[in-house]
C-alpha cells in the first residue's frame, strides 16, 4: 500500500482486506506489528474524501482497534484528529468509525478533543439511526 499511495483502488482493496483479517484477532495483532494500522491510517489521511477508502479503512481500524497494542498505536498516530476531519455522513462508515472510538476510549491514552466532540454532537443531532445516537451517547459519557 505504500508503494501506492496515490492509487485510491489499491488503497481501498487494501484497507478492505485488513478489515476481512483483522476480524482474527491473531491476525489483527500481526497486521499491527507488520505497520498495518499506519498504513491504514495513511490511506485514510493522502484520501479524505474518497469514500471507499474511508469505508474500508474505518472498518479495517475498527477492527484493529479491538487489539491493545493497536489502539494505543492508533491514538499515538492521531486516528481521533483523522476522524474529526471526516466528511462522510454514511451510517456505515460512522458506525464503523464509533466501534473504533468506543474501543480507544478504554485506553489510558485516550483524549476526546474538543473538534471530535463537536463532530459527534452535530452527527447526534442530524442522524435518524437510534444505533448511532446510542453509540455516540455512550462515547460521549465515557
Amino acid at each position: 500500500m505504500q508503494h501506492h499511495l496515490d492509487n485510491e483502488r489499491v488503497q481501498t482493496v487494501g484497507c478492505g482486506a485488513m478489515a476481512s483479517l483483522a476480524i482474527n484477532d491473531a491476525i489483527a495483532v500481526k497486521i499491527g506489528k507488520e505497520g498495518g494500522v499506519a498504513a491504514v491510517l495513511s490511506a485514510m489521511q493522502h484520501h479524505l474524501n474518497n469514500e471507499r477508502v474511508q469505508s474500508q479503512g474505518c472498518g479495517a481500524m475498527a477492527n484493529l482497534a479491538n487489539n491493545e497494542r493497536n489502539a494505543d498505536e492508533m491514538l499515538e498516530l492521531g486516528v481521533l484528529d483523522m476522524i474529526s476531519i471526516l466528511q462522510t455522513e454514511d451510517s456505515k462508515i460512522w458506525e464503523n468509525v464509533l466501534t473504533l472510538i468506543l474501543s480507544c476510549s478504554k485506553r489510558k491514552m485516550f483524549k476526546m478533543s474538543s473538534p471530535l466532540k463537536k463532530r459527534l454532537q452535530h452527527l447526534k443531532k442530524e442522524t435518524d439511526s437510534p444505533k448511532l445516537k446510542e453509540m455516540i451517547k455512550d462515547i460521549l459519557l465515557a
